[in-house]
């Protein structure tokens, strides 16, 4: 008998310590000081439009995938594992070097000061940049932003320094920080309501060469990570050459979109007519080739799991089971109880059918064809036994 465990597993997979030996040897490759420091009790903003602003920018790194009765056992505390070091799900897709599609502002820019902050439910942490930007290559953003202007960009990870001085790090294996006084070629997302950007990769420009932000792991200097191998081919390259790579990416990006506008164009205008709401997105977006508005959408209201996905068949107790990541149970909107049957070599899971579920429709559409009728009605007037004999 195969048992199929239904599990919710985190979106990126944690880095623990095997031994207090191990730890000291994490430490030792890990550049401690390049990830900036939160106090975990830091007072907030005394102006109000800076609090509020403040206030929003935490929100957005609050722990979605958690109740509210969960989230104080994921507080940082004593107890907390020191360090943790995310890693890409097993069934990511590889990270485009130049990640234009994904970018709504390419810039080249300083980074002059660098702070830590909390989520506001106090169960993450992220890193703030404040970037002078030297040139805009790319910005179709809502937000206007001029040269020699300092924008506020964001990557996830940071120290958290408790009120006892203890201090826990939280990053993604890979993914280290921008440093202050570099200069770096930034693809950028932005966010209208928090007037900040989130940084999807960057390179470093120093001394005439290039060198990517991200890539190889760096605190196991053998180990390659799939995801992002595509960085590391631009290691050191000359910074003419490779500004004019970024510059045709973007560019051929440009071009690709203006010829799928201009096919859409036509097909926009006769199906924008009198919708409701969702009607109406749906009749937009058709217009328009999938690859075209998926990068329009954020991550967190566009996930694509049409693609079959691979996985194996593991041990789970004195069981077998397959684990299902958290998104894609999401996004089948199962419940807890469910119904599993075998069909044709597969394993098909579904919500639990309800007692007596359908019954209310079956019943209507018999008494629409005349079959909510006695099978025995006519067999009663054949007999007056039923009058006469029968005591009632």
């Amino acid at each position: 008998m195969v048992t199929i465990a239904i599990g919710v597993f985190p979106a990126q997979a944690q880095l623990r310590f095997e031994s207090p030996e191990h730890e000291r040897a994490v430490r030792h490759l890990i550049p401690l000081d390049d990830y900036p420091v939160a106090d975990f009790n830091a007072p907030e903003p005394v102006n109000a439009e800076q609090r509020d602003l403040r206030f929003a920018r935490n929100k957005r790194h609050n722990s979605t995938d958690l109740s509210k009765a969960d989230i104080p056992r994921f507080v940082f505390q004593e107890l907390t594992n020191p360090i943790q070091l995310g890693l890409p799900p097993s069934h990511a897709p590889v990270e485009l070097a130049f990640p234009v599609s994904r970018s709504d502002m390419v810039v080249i820019g300083e980074v002059k000061d660098t702070a830590a902050y909390l989520s506001q439910d106090k169960t993450d942490v992220y890193s703030e940049f404040a970037v002078q930007i030297e040139s805009i290559l790319r910005n179709t953003s809502l937000l206007q932003i001029a040269s020699n202007s300092i924008i506020s960009t964001e990557r996830g990870g940071g120290h958290v320094r408790l009120d006892s001085g203890r201090e826990i790090l939280r990053g993604a294996d890979g993914k280290p920080m921008p440093q202050v006084r570099q200069r770096y070629v930034f693809f950028l997302v932005s966010d209208a309501e928090t007037q900040s950007f989130t940084i999807i990769t960057a390179y470093e420009l120093r001394n005439g060469r290039a060198f990517p932000l991200d890539g190889s792991s760096r605190f196991k200097k053998e180990m390659v990570i799939r995801e992002y191998a595509e960085y590391d081919r631009h290691e050191n390259a000359d910074e003419s050459t490779f500004l004019n790579e970024v510059k045709a990416a973007i560019s051929g990006s440009r071009n690709l979109t203006n010829h799928w506008t201009r096919g859409a164009s036509r097909t926009f205008l006769k199906k924008l007519r009198v919708l409701r709401p969702r009607q109406l997105c749906r009749s937009v977006l058709s217009c328009f080739p999938k690859t075209a508005w998926k990068c329009c959408l954020t991550k967190s209201t566009f996930r694509n799991y049409n693609v079959p996905m691979r996985t194996r068949i593991v041990k789970i107790g004195n069981s077998l089971g397959v684990r299902i990541p958290k998104l894609l149970l999401e996004q089948s909107r199962l419940a807890e109880e469910v119904e599993i049957e075998a069909f044709d070599r597969q394993i098909v899971i579904s919500p639990a059918r309800q007692p007596r579920d359908g019954w209310d429709a079956a019943f209507q559409s018999m008494a629409q064809n005349g079959d909510d009728k006695l099978l025995d009605a006519d067999a009663q007037n054949l007999s007056s036994w039923d009058e006469t004999e029968w005591q009632w």
